[in-house]
């Protein structure tokens, strides 16, 4: 049995010579996937092969996004060419958008990790809405899709009703556990002797439509969900975020998720041994921390009764941190934490029997912990904190139109400097400005290095965010405010005009209520790495006066913090 359309279309080739009966479900458009299958007959299909098709209800799709604003006339959407369901859908896309007078804005992407600027591409050419139907490839990225648009004010709506728990606003596509079902039912006909050949090949799509309430408030325009779109949902997400499943009598009632679920001491059964491992005493470790114990206390987690914890930090230093690893199992733990990239490299191989949780790291999956977001190491999962490069060009754009040459330091010592430089230099190319790097190797560096750069006459300062120029910030500010040259920073930083700062008590938040799955019995291996919830702007205006930088409105309006 294979599901998904790669799936089908591998292990067809596999079987050619048809050894083995091969049943197939969850895939878009069987007949257009090369295996064989005639779009005319539904009975013309190797004799081997049997299954379902479930092509996505694309065009009743982009009808409801119209319903739900009248207004919608351009709609982005990314896709991979190379998926053949891929292509079946954005072919009815294009169809379906031209009845409706929608004007359908594309871009095309190889791997999940280019999704995010083709997202910001679609925007940047006025999508007013973002749209993924069946692709394999973006779906793995829709929650980074839709924190990109959340923060342009647009909603995401896709095929998979299950992606509203993700920040998606709908979600219609088929009901993909009835699917399950009836490919199982399927072949248990054909293990009790049905011959697959006298199955005919149809599409079988049981809808299911979901909402997400809460994304609501977050719009720039009056997108309306009518209430008979509610009684119609088997899913609903209400505006406080309370996940509510439709009940066998029809009402909907809530269903706390596992985020959000009663975490007594009853839920716990034992009192449980924590590691809490720190590579550096920064700021953001800071936040983390404050968010992580206020959470545990919000969900009812008293220390010495439901758990006892050892808290551990490295200072930055890398043979202090490489010993503090060896040593956690000294400590007989059931669970480990962690933040920051370093330490998480240095226990992926040295811990795997225990589960491992961490949080404030750029991209884990780089960092070693494995393939993707959802396919990672068993024991490890956690809270992605990766900065969005394209965003803070814009905001620097928007603040600076005449803006050249900006000014950054990174660390190449640090993994998680590294992959963010490279990204944060892509961006900046994309938006045809110049980027002056200058490296820094240790603390002691960080004041000839940020002279180093003002004397190469950079219009803005904005540091790569990493350990070593966190810690080292106020005499990057310092040097800054000499020359009257604006700071934008990736964290939230006295000293910096402008911040695009992720939300590191958040982070913190996120990994409590991740910890407490794990207690409560959850599997970190089906736990997929996810991105820090919340993200802010947050705009220093005495500061840029000081520096001479003028605030737009519209980025005021959107500011989650003004420091007046």
């Amino acid at each position: 049995m294979t599901f998904s359309t790669p799936c089908l279309q591998a292990m067809a080739s596999a079987n050619k010579e048809g050894k083995i009966i091969h049943v197939f479900g969850a895939v878009t458009d069987p007949f257009g996937a090369g295996v064989g299958i005639s779009p005319d007959d539904p009975l013309d299909h190797p004799a081997h092969l049997a299954g379902i098709g479930t092509f996505q209800p694309v065009k009743e799709t982009i009808q409801l996004a119209q319903k739900m604003y009248p207004g919608l006339k351009i709609l982005g959407t990314v896709w991979n060419p190379a998926e053949a369901c891929s292509e079946a859908c954005i072919r009815m896309a294009r169809a379906s958008c031209a009845e409706q007078g929608i004007q359908l804005v594309e871009a095309n992407v190889e791997t999940s990790s280019a999704v995010m600027e083709a997202t910001q591409s679609v925007i940047a050419r006025g999508a007013q809405a973002v749209w993924i139907g069946g692709d394999n490839t973006v779906l793995l990225a829709v929650a980074s899709i839709a924190q990109i648009a959340a923060k342009n004010g647009i909603p995401v709506f896709t095929c998979q009703p299950i992606d509203v728990q993700k920040g998606t606003l709908f979600g219609l596509g088929a009901d993909y556990v009835e699917v399950g079902r009836l490919t199982g039912e399927l072949a248990i006909e054909i293990r009790q002797g049905r011959s697959p050949a006298s199955v005919p090949i149809e599409n079988r799509v049981p809808q299911q439509l979901t909402l997400n309430l809460s994304v609501l408030k977050h719009l720039r325009d009056p997108w309306r969900i009518a209430p008979e779109l509610v009684d119609r949902a088997a899913v609903v997400i209400d505006v406080q975020g309370i996940r509510k499943e439709k009940s066998s009598n029809g009402s909907l009632a809530a269903s706390p998720d596992a985020d959000k679920a009663d975490f007594s001491e009853k839920t716990v059964g034992r009192k449980w041994q924590i590691v809490f491992l720190n590579y550096i005493h920064a700021g953001h470790v800071e936040q983390c921390h404050k968010g992580f114990f206020s959470e545990f206390k919000k969900l009812g987690m008293v220390q010495g009764r439901d758990y006892d914890i050892k808290m551990m930090n490295a200072m930055g230093d890398m043979p202090t941190l490489v010993s503090m690893v060896d040593s956690v199992m000294d400590y007989d733990p059931d669970l480990v934490l962690l933040t920051s990239t370093p330490t998480l490299q240095a226990i992926i191989h040295k811990i795997t029997d225990i589960p491992v949780l961490f949080s404030n790291v750029s991209n884990a999956v780089a960092a070693g912990a494995g393939q993707s977001n959802e396919n990672h190491i068993s024991n490890i999962t956690g809270i992605m904190s990766a900065h969005d490069s394209a965003a803070m060009i814009r905001l620097i754009k928007e603040c600076m139109p005449g803006v050249k040459t900006i000014g950054t330091l990174f660390c190449p010592a640090e993994f998680n400097s590294v992959w963010n430089h490279e990204y944060f230099l892509k961006a900046a190319k994309q938006a045809d400005i110049k980027v002056v790097s200058v490296p820094s190797a240790s603390t002691s560096e960080v004041p000839t290095s940020i002279l180093s750069l003002l004397a190469k006459g950079v219009d803005v300062v904005c540091p790569i965010p990493d350990n070593l120029h966190d810690t080292a910030f106020s005499g990057i500010v310092t040097a800054a405010d000499k020359a009257k040259v604006p700071i934008f920073a990736f964290m939230s930083k006295d000293g910096a005009s402008v911040c695009l700062a992720k939300d590191y008590e958040s982070s913190g938040e996120d990994l409590a209520r991740l910890a407490l799955r794990v207690m409560k019995g959850a599997d970190p291996a089906n736990i997929p790495i996810r991105p820090i919830s919340n993200t802010n702007i947050i705009v220093d205006l005495k500061k840029a006066r000081f520096v001479g930088l003028k605030i737009t409105p519209s980025l005021l309006k959107r500011a989650d913090q003004i420091i007046e």
